[in-house]
Order: structure tokens, then C-alpha cells, then sequence
């Protein structure tokens, strides 16, 4: 009995839980579905009785947006990826080995041509000189005493000939360690700008090493590089369209160099077009540069979309809207092909000016379709 009572207790706590209506929706589902069947079969039957006594034309056309084909220019470009430069972007190096004994420049100073950047010690060479210098004096002294002596002919031609020589030595003596001081003069080969400096006072340094490094950027050029595959393509004088996407700026150029060696590892080739320097653009070195370059253009072509070119056993087609009688229908066109960019294709043949082809609704078509053209275009 105990038993019976909790089953009970679990019976009505099942049915309190029940959401309440929940039979009557479902029913109420169930009778709208069967009246939406009803009333289907009432429109489907009404409209076949009409049609059958010629009271209502069910209209079959698909509706379509086309365009009328007309002629433009068309230009195909290589799309890369290149690097900024100075037109002179030079290392300065030392032309020997010594420690620097002073740095004349910073980083972001102007420099001219042959101007003084570091100097390293010389004291050596310089006591040297002194030496020299000194020895050459009495040497130049005795000369003339000994050419005043000989003019007089007083004294042998030997003597002459000695003091004139030993003179000579010396000062050739002096000019190769005065050359060898200049050596320890680090100097600017450009005008510009010094961009890097690697060295400072106490610095060991030997010839090769970077010390600076100065850009001159007068003239601004970007180079890249190309697969050899289009190597015929591009020559010196071809149009450039080079932008910068760190800039928002874009300009247009041409080409200035195309190297002809191809590099073995990569397969590709350099080139290089010079831009002239905008005084309110602030290029940098090694700044990324996107290069379009001209390869193929066309004054008079017919362009499409490209995605409106379709492929069929028969080769590529597209639809023309072509009138038979007082319908329009849809006329499978197949067209030859030429060069594609940035999702437009050309059209050699297959067209021509005038033709209106399907830019929208060509998905649902098929040869003959009858076609209505949207007034929304």
C-alpha cells in the first residue's frame, strides 16, 4: 500500500510538469498545414483551368541583367613585391687597420662628399713625418749648396748628383706617409645623409669593415625581382605603377634597369625603376613597394567579368540576349579568350560591339531560355 501511495505521488507530479495547452498547439499546427495543402491544390488546379482556356499566360522567362558590349582599354600587369632604395646607398670603411681615435658625425647628420666622418689614431705615423720633414730640410739645405757650388763648377757632378737624389728620396718618403696618414681618415664617397653609424672612439677597425653608412636620397628607386618565365615581357621603358602601402601614395614610373643575368638559385632577374623624391614623402630604405608593370595592352578590347565566362565541352561561352519575334531568349555565345587581370578577362572573338551579354541570372540559363531584363539595372 506504502508502495502505491509513492507511485501515485510520482503520476501527478509527471502530469503537473506537462506545459499547459501544449495538445491544442500541436493540434492547431497539425490543422494549419493541412489548410495550407488545401488551398495550395485550390491555386495549383484554378490556375491549370485557366491557363487550359487561354484566360492567363504563365509567364516562363527568367529575368537576367545584361550589359552592352562596347570597347575600352585593356592592361595586364605583373604584380610585385619590391624593396626601396637610395639611389647611392654607400658603406664608408676604413683603408686600414687601426683604433679610432675620433667621430666627427651622428646618425641623421648631412654630409657632403669627402667630408671627414672618423678618424683613427696616427701618432706613429705622425712623429714619423716630423722626422722626415726634419731630415728633408737639411737635405734640401745641402742640394742647394751643392748646385750653387756646381753652377760655379766648384766640386764633381757626382757630389751634384747625390744631394740632388738623397733630396728626392726623402720627399717621396714624406708623400707616401702623408699618404698613409690620409688612409686613417674615414671619409663620406657621397652627399647625403648617415644612416648608420658602427663605429666609436676606441673602436678597433680593419678595411671592409662598415663604419657608416650614408644614403642619398635625391633619387629614390625600387627594386625587385622577376621570374625568368617573364623575361620577354619587360624591358627598359616600361611602364610601372609603383605604390606604397605604409605611405598611401602611388606613382607612376618606368623601368630603368633590367638585368640580364638570371640568378641560378632562384630563377629570376633584377629590375629597378627610379622615382624622383617627394618633399612631403618620407621613403625609407628597405621600405616594402608594390610594383604593377605593364605587360600587355589592348586600346580597343571587348572586357567582361571574368566570372561570367563559363566552360563547356564546346570550349568557353556566355549568353546573348537575342530577340526571336517579339521574345527575348538566351543565346549561347562561345568566345575565344586572351588575357586576364584583376577579375577581367579579354575577349578576342565571339562578340562584338553591341551585343548585350547576361551579367546576372546567366547561373539559371540554358540555350533558348526566355528572358526578362530587370529595369533595376
Amino acid at each position: 500500500m506504502k508502495n502505491f501511495g509513492i507511485l501515485l505521488i510520482v503520476v501527478l507530479a509527471l502530469v503537473s510538469c506537462k506545459p499547459d495547452g501544449g495538445d491544442d498547439r500541436l493540434k492547431k499546427l497539425d490543422d494549419l498545414k493541412k489548410e495550407r495543402e488545401k488551398i495550395t491544390k485550390e491555386i495549383n488546379d484554378l490556375e491549370e483551368q485557366l491557363i487550359a482556356e487561354g484566360l492567363l499566360v504563365k509567364d516562363k522567362s527568367i529575368q537576367v541583367e545584361v550589359s552592352e558590349i562596347d570597347t575600352s582599354e585593356f592592361k595586364s600587369y605583373l604584380d610585385l613585391q619590391g624593396v626601396v632604395d637610395g639611389d647611392e646607398n654607400v658603406t664608408a670603411t676604413a683603408k686600414t687597420v687601426g683604433v679610432i681615435n675620433g667621430v666627427y658625425v651622428k646618425e641623421g647628420q648631412t654630409v657632403y662628399r669627402g667630408q671627414t666622418l672618423a678618424v683613427m689614431d696616427a701618432s706613429v705615423l705622425q712623429q714619423s713625418l716630423a722626422e722626415l720633414e726634419s731630415q728633408a730640410t737639411f737635405l734640401e739645405d745641402l742640394y742647394n749648396r751643392q748646385k750653387s757650388l756646381w753652377e760655379q763648377n766648384i766640386g764633381s757632378e757626382l757630389q751634384y748628383l747625390q744631394a740632388k737624389n738623397n733630396m728626392e728620396s726623402m720627399q717621396k718618403r714624406i708623400a707616401t706617409v702623408r699618404q698613409q696618414i690620409a688612409m686613417n681618415y674615414i671619409t663620406s664617397p657621397i652627399s647625403g645623409r648617415v644612416e648608420e653609424v658602427n663605429v666609436k672612439v676606441g673602436s678597433s677597425v680593419a678595411p671592409g669593415t662598415p663604419a657608416f653608412r650614408v644614403v642619398n636620397f635625391a633619387k629614390v628607386k625600387v627594386q625587385a625581382e622577376v621570374s625568368e618565365t617573364y623575361s620577354k615581357n619587360l624591358a627598359v621603358g616600361s611602364t610601372v605603377l609603383v605604390s606604397f602601402p605604409d605611405l598611401s601614395y602611388e606613382a607612376e614610373a618606368k623601368l630603368s634597369f633590367v638585368s640580364k643575368y638570371i640568378n641560378p638559385n632562384n630563377r629570376s632577374f633584377s629590375v629597378e625603376c627610379v622615382l624622383p623624391a617627394e618633399k612631403n614623402t618620407d621613403y625609407r630604405a628597405n621600405m616594402i613597394a608594390v610594383l604593377k608593370i605593364n605587360t600587355y595592352t589592348n586600346p580597343k578590347a571587348i572586357v567582361l567579368p571574368q566570372n561570367i565566362v563559363q566552360n563547356s565541352a564546346k570550349g568557353e561561352y556566355v549568353y546573348v540576349i537575342v530577340k526571336k519575334g517579339n521574345t527575348e531568349v538566351a543565346e549561347t555565345r562561345i568566345v575565344k579568350t586572351g588575357k586576364v587581370y584583376n577579375g577581367q578577362i579579354e575577349i578576342l572573338s565571339g562578340l562584338k560591339k553591341g551585343d548585350r551579354v547576361v551579367t546576372l541570372g546567366f547561373n539559371s540559363l540554358k540555350d533558348g531560355s526566355e528572358v526578362k531584363i530587370s529595369k533595376n539595372q
